[in-house]
């Protein structure tokens, strides 16, 4: 009888150990984005319920983050910059019992950290330096004709291994993350912290200004959904079997979904993959491969990849927007003539590119048709005189250019 009691005991006891480290969260990799605005955590969650605090550093002026519940499956590193709103960043395993990851930066007078936010995306940690949103007053590149230099975004860090010294601290009052906003904090003196023991192991480069943290199935299509600014290079078809492929340059996804298969239909998959260090492959596996295209959302951070035939019924906006102006300018450039359309509109716009051998494909979905048949007219001159304006089903215009 007491032989089985130890045994029942014994495995009470596994079990629970097993829960423990089943809910520990893991921090596979950091990631820097060259705009000097967002810093990408990659783990091995897809929730949004990490626990996270900050608190600041004195003399120098420093940030630290723990990661509650954390475990570092990397090396623990220490990163020097040259240029920007930080000089260092250490990450490490602060602490066994309990697990916590603690990342310090130490930061210039470029940097205002009231500004600095942390968020969980997907599961994944979204570290933002400033209040970042893309400038309105110039052009974001959303296609390419051409594929992208593997350099477009990139600039070196130095990267050097680092040690933890023993935990000693003053005092810490933290207040737990908020989901999309900054984390309240009070200044703390910390006497040791990982520091740096060896010269530079290597060199590594900030990467890309688009990560993508989640892939969902939606209505037999697929949602990539990240954070920064996307676009995407001319797509490529391939046969046997037949599939369409979408590269997105100057980004980075998160390892989780690199290993998925997505089923999209009965004979339909998608696939995700790292390419190169900076460019993520998209690739879906259909007999109708030439049907899929690419809508992007009206911020730029996701994008859903669906065929033309399944785009009824799928809500892709809340707002609808209307056309202000349109207009055509001709300018002469070695020996070419050179027409640029610009559309302009009262909101951000939801919309589609798709290159064919011979024609430029604009889906703009969440468009009023009042005053359609008047830009038509403006539309169709000197180049592009050609051009097709069509209704689509519901809100939203088609312009077609050969």
């Amino acid at each position: 009888m007491m032989l089985k009691f130890i045994k029942i005991f014994i495995i009470f006891i596994l079990i629970g150990f097993q829960n423990v480290f089943a809910d520990v969260l893991k921090i596979n990799d950091i990631t820097f984005d060259s705009s000097d605005s967002i810093i990408f955590i990659a783990t091995n969650s897809s929730g949004n319920d990490i626990q996270i605090k900050k608190g600041f550093l004195s003399n120098p002026n420093r940030i630290f983050l723990d990661i509650d519940n954390a475990v570092l499956t990397k090396k623990q590193s220490s990163f020097d910059f040259k240029n920007g709103k930080l000089t260092n960043l250490k990450i490490s395993q602060f602490s066994t019992s309990p697990n916590t990851v603690r990342i310090v930066m130490t930061y210039t007078n470029k940097l205002q950290p009231e500004n600095i936010q942390v968020m969980s995306l997907g599961g994944n940690i979204i570290i933002k330096l400033e209040k970042y949103k893309p400038s309105q007053d110039y052009l974001t590149p959303i296609y390419r004709e051409v594929k992208s230099s593997a350099y477009d975004y990139f600039e070196k860090v130095q990267v050097t291994e680092s040690e933890t010294l023993s935990k000693t601290e003053d005092s810490i009052i933290l207040a737990p993350a908020e989901p999309g906003k900054s984390l309240s904090s009070s200044m703390v003196t910390l006497q040791n912290e990982p520091v740096r023991i060896n010269p530079p192991i290597k060199e590594s480069k900030l990467r890309s200004r688009y990560f993508l943290s989640n892939a969902f199935v939606k209505q037999q299509s697929l949602l990539l959904a990240g954070t920064g600014i996307v676009n995407l290079e001319k797509v490529f078809y391939l046969s046997n079997p037949s599939r369409v492929v979408f590269d997105i340059p100057n980004a980075v996804s998160t390892a989780r979904i690199r290993t998925q298969s997505f089923k999209l239909s009965e004979n339909e998959t998608a696939k995700i993959g790292q390419f190169e260090p900076t460019k993520i492959r998209v690739v879906i596996t259909s007999p109708d491969a030439d049907k899929y295209k690419a809508v992007y959302s009206s911020d730029l951070q996701n994008i859903l990849i669906v065929r033309e035939d399944r785009m009824k019924g799928i809500k892709l906006y809340a707002n609808t927007s209307k056309m202000l102006s349109a207009n055509v300018k001709t300018k002469n450039e070695y020996r070419n003539t050179i027409d640029t359309l610009s559309l302009d509109f009262s909101e951000p716009i939801v919309h589609s590119l798709k290159r064919t051998n011979n024609e430029i494909e604009i889906d703009l979905y969440n468009i009023t048709q009042d005053n359609l048949l008047l830009n038509t007219k403006k539309i169709k001159t000197g180049n592009l005189k050609n051009t097709v304006i069509k209704r689509l089903d519901e809100n939203g215009i088609k312009i077609i250019i050969p």
